[in-house]
């Protein structure tokens, strides 16, 4: 019965979060701060709200908008303030990210995804090899199949490195290709 009765309470609290959450968005306000700072315009919407704005102190610095608005929701109001600016919005569980125009819609299309397996001179599957991007701390390790997959920006797809103790390292450019398979051969000196 016990177990019963959380169960319903925890059921009730969820819900009663996700309505809190999608109530704030969906809230009408009166807005009169005349002409006003973003970072300004930001503080009074998350006091009127319950949502946290996020964004980088440099990117909205200088920037100053006419806040004069009667029965307006939070993206009504972002519509109209942004709209003349380089800085775009994206609406989050609780949180409004705001960030340039030009990067918000460029991510998701330019990501190339690269998948391929690695196999030893013998062709038999590689699990466990270390599959980095060149330069950065981003990459993978194969699986029991010898198979991996990563997801890099296509500007930033340029050298894959493929390394295992007791093999030879081996450095591949990406080109824009999606698939990269790989044979490893041992390193005699090791």
């Amino acid at each position: 019965m016990i177990k019963m009765k959380l169960a319903c309470l925890i059921v009730a609290l969820a819900f009663s979060g996700l309505h809190a959450e999608v109530w704030s968005q969906e809230k009408k306000m009166d807005l009169h701060l005349g002409e006003v700072r973003l970072e300004r315009l930001f503080e009074v919407l998350e006091r009127q709200t319950d949502l946290r704005f996020v964004f980088n102190q440099e990117a909205v610095r200088g920037y100053t908008v006419q806040a004069d608005m009667k029965d307006k929701t939070v993206e009504e109001v972002l519509d109209a303030v942004l709209r003349d600016t380089p800085l775009g919005y994206e609406v989050l569980t609780g949180h409004i990210v705001i960030s340039p125009k030009a990067a918000q819609g460029t991510q998701q299309q330019e990501i190339l995804t690269i998948r391929g397996r690695v196999t030893d001179t013998d062709g038999n599957p590689m699990p466990g090899v270390t599959v980095m991007l060149k330069g950065t701390n981003f990459g993978a390790a194969t699986d029991a199949d010898g198979r991996y997959e990563m997801a890099i920006q296509k500007e930033h797809a340029g050298v894959l490195v493929f390394s295992f103790v007791g093999m030879k390292t081996q450095e591949i450019a990406v080109n824009g290709r999606t698939e990269i398979n790989v044979k490893l051969e041992e390193d005699a000196a090791e």
